[in-house]
């Protein structure tokens, strides 16, 4: 592949979930030894807009097979974009009340 490096060792692919299975294995195929997958599973699904390709769970990204499969999965539980809030809802809703505050998020600095 034209501009990539012969050698490359870890490849960290940031929201992994977004990304077709077939694609983001492409790093592999090249050479890379080591492959992170960064990303939320409750956010956006990869993107596919071919309903054959669908039909072939072509829409299913890799790190949706991982999770699936048991593979080990660390959920980052300390959010620090939100206001503890907003940032209930979505903690109790989608991340089984996991989603915790920063501790400054809560000693009143964010206005």
């Amino acid at each position: 592949m034209v501009g990539f490096p012969e050698d490359f060792d870890t490849v960290i692919i940031d929201e992994a979930s977004q990304g077709v299975e077939v694609s983001t294995l492409t790093p592999l195929k090249l050479g890379c030894r080591r492959l992170i997958l960064v990303g939320d599973p409750k956010q956006l699904p990869a993107t596919c807009f071919s309903e054959v390709a669908k039909n072939h769970d072509y829409d299913r990204s890799l790190f949706q097979r991982l999770q699936q499969s048991q593979h080990k999965v660390n959920m980052l539980s300390q959010q620090y974009r939100m206001h503890p809030a907003i940032s209930y809802f979505p903690s109790q809703n989608f991340y089984d009340g996991k989603l915790l505050n920063a501790p400054w998020l809560c000693s009143g600095f964010l206005v």
